[in-house]
């Protein structure tokens, strides 16, 4: 197994290759767990009707969404109020209000998050040699640079594989 330390902020960012079958008895285990949790969700949520529109079919022919052919929510959108930003066309307000447990508050802008977001993509496209369509698995406790990763792999095309640390797994 090949172990890669990368110093990021606060953190020291560990990336490991794993090969899939050291992961097949945690990924039953938590799937176990996610199937219980969603039929509890199902037996006790409710379907509600919306209350904005009463002619369902009229608002859906005349519903013609633009979708590009490629779309990267990273540079379509992210990417794009933070140049309307730079040029002074949007206010600069946070684009990630981020408090911790212990109170310490953070607040990025999307030229902020822009940049952050590219230098951890070049992280993980040049150090880590991660290419287009490879699974990342990130397991950090609730910090800040969850996101930075999650919105990296967005921005190179890297499948983000959400997971959540629980305390009996550190």
């Amino acid at each position: 197994m090949k172990v890669l330390m990368i110093p990021f902020g606060t953190l020291k960012l560990r990336i490991m290759n794993v090969n899939s079958s050291i992961l097949a008895n945690r990924r039953n285990r938590v799937f176990g767990i996610l199937k219980t949790q969603f039929r509890s969700f199902l037996s006790t949520n409710k379907t509600c009707n919306p209350q904005n529109f009463t002619d369902y079919e009229s608002i859906k022919q005349q519903y013609k969404p633009q979708v590009p052919e490629y779309f990267n929510f990273a540079r379509d959108v992210l990417d794009k109020w933070s140049e309307e930003e730079k040029a002074g066309n949007r206010a600069s307000n946070p684009a990630l209000w981020w408090l911790s447990e212990h109170g310490q508050e953070v607040k990025w802008n999307f030229q902020d998050l822009e940049v952050y977001s590219k230098k951890v993509a070049n992280i993980m496209s040049e150090a880590c040699d991660l290419r287009l369509a490879d699974r990342v698995i990130v397991i950090l406790p609730r910090v800040l640079e969850w996101w930075l990763i999650n919105i990296a792999c967005m921005r190179t095309g890297k499948s983000f594989v959400v997971n959540m640390t629980v305390e009996m797994d550190i």
